[in-house]
């Protein structure tokens, strides 16, 4: 390793350390002298890089010349350069999840593993004050995967866009074709003269991107344990990722996190029937839900339940006696889901218990807007592992940030009933 980048790894935890024990945040003399370093750093990755760019055309032009030579047989095709490995590419050269992991451990300590700095986005990098590697490809890909693979999964299902800011400026939409955002419609006529418009402050919604810290403890028998490390980081600490994810888009108070569906001002809450008895779910609430959601968001919707009303909800009937939910495939034959009013029922643990408002929801998650950080394809800098010395643990750093694209139901053209990308029924006590 270089000698004087492992000083410079040095002087940071040495002065992190520092920080630590007294409790406070870096002076500016010392974050001065850590933006210092941070530079030197990176310059000295460059050259990293340019020596490297140099040996291989040196081992390239050898390899030209010695194919040049006398042959007794015919010299392979490509000459004597080895097959791309695309595999280890995609984990930057790590056999193993744990191998990645303890490198991030050893790191901390000053020891950097130079497969850690093999590409730009695994660079040591400094976002408010904290440092850290940003994950191989495909450890990525692989931890997106468990994010999104969940029957209660929102966030393969919103309005998402990845963006490298920390804070991003996105189209909210608070009309109709009918009212007026900025927008005038004029029939032509014989000397009819326009005057320009503006778009008005309703059209545009900003959010600030929150990190999503999630640790991991370990012990000194973990960490000398790659499979069991690796399983740990990359099946465990995901599962409470995607949870905490999928539970703010629905429940989110919008203080340093995304701001929840439920808590949007664009929520519509249905009143329960007079006479309604306690935790029960009748005919009348699912019909009065469906005809409050947007007539263009019908196709897109679906019923998020909790499996608490599964009992009412095989009661569930029409005036002429007709279930109004069976299971996808007709009767009981096959374990429950279904249709509700012709749209998919997904039960999941998100819903409130049942009696509760937000037990039974009718939503559209593409009326939900979410931001990650990210400069690259796919998440390639969005998610970051540090390694906490005093703390003994990994800590997972996600940034993101999420709101409704409606800030309030909207007034129909013709009508009085409001609409709304997300409706739910208001409680039964």
């Amino acid at each position: 390793m270089n000698k004087r980048l492992k000083a410079i790894l040095a002087r940071r935890n040495e002065l992190k350390a520092l920080a630590e024990a007294e409790g406070r945040s870096y002076t500016a003399e010392e974050s001065a002298e850590l933006t210092k370093l941070a530079t030197e750093a990176s310059e000295i990755k460059a050259q990293l890089d340019q020596d490297k760019e140099f040996e291989a055309l040196e081992t390239l032009d050898l390899e030209s010349n010695t194919l040049q030579g006398r042959k007794t047989s015919q010299a392979p095709i490509g000459g004597n350069a080895k097959p791309k490995d695309e595999t280890a590419e995609a984990m930057s050269g790590f056999k193993s999840h744990g191998e990645f992991f303890m490198a991030v451990q050893a790191a901390s300590a000053g020891d950097v593993d130079p497969r850690l700095l093999a590409t730009a986005s695994n660079v040591v990098g400094n976002d408010g004050g904290n440092e850290g590697f940003s994950l191989p490809p495909a450890m990525r890909n692989s931890i997106f995967e468990i994010l999104e693979a969940d029957a209660g999964d929102m966030l393969s299902k919103v309005t998402s866009e990845v963006t490298g800011a920390s804070s991003v400026s996105f189209l909210k939409d608070v009309t109709m074709p009918w009212q007026a955002a900025g927008i005038e419609i004029n029939w032509d006529r014989a000397n009819n003269k326009f005057e320009p418009t503006k778009f008005n402050a309703l059209t545009a919604g900003e959010l600030k991107l929150n990190g999503l810290s999630v640790f991991v403890n370990v012990d000194e028998d973990l960490l000398e344990d790659a499979p069991r490390l690796g399983q740990r980081m990359m099946k465990m600490a995901p599962m409470a990722m995607r949870w905490a994810i999928n539970e703010a888009i629905r429940n989110g108070d919008g203080v340093g996190k995304p701001k929840g569906y439920l808590n949007s001002g664009a929520l519509i809450t249905v009143a329960k029937e007079t006479g309604q008895t306690a935790k029960s779910l009748v005919a009348e609430n699912v019909a009065k839900m469906y005809t409050r959601m947007l007539p263009s968001s019908i196709s897109k919707s679906h019923w998020e339940i909790t499996p608490e009303l599964l009992p009412e909800l095989m009661k569930l009937k029409d005036d002429a006696g007709n279930l109004l939910w069976t299971p996808l495939n007709s009767g009981y034959k096959e374990a429950p889901n279904g249709l509700l009013l012709g749209r998919p029922v997904v039960f999941n643990e998100h819903p409130e218990a049942a009696g509760s408002k937000g037990d039974i929801q009718l939503v559209d998650p593409s009326g939900y807007y979410l931001a990650l950080r990210t400069a690259a394809a796919k998440y390639a800098e969005s998610m970051h592992v540090y390694f906490d010395q005093g703390l003994r643990s990994f800590r997972w750093r996600l940034r993101l940030d999420g709101k409704t694209i409606l800030t309030e139901p909207v007034t129909p053209a013709k009508g009085t009933l409001t609409k709304s990308h997300f409706v739910t029924l208001a409680a039964r006590a």
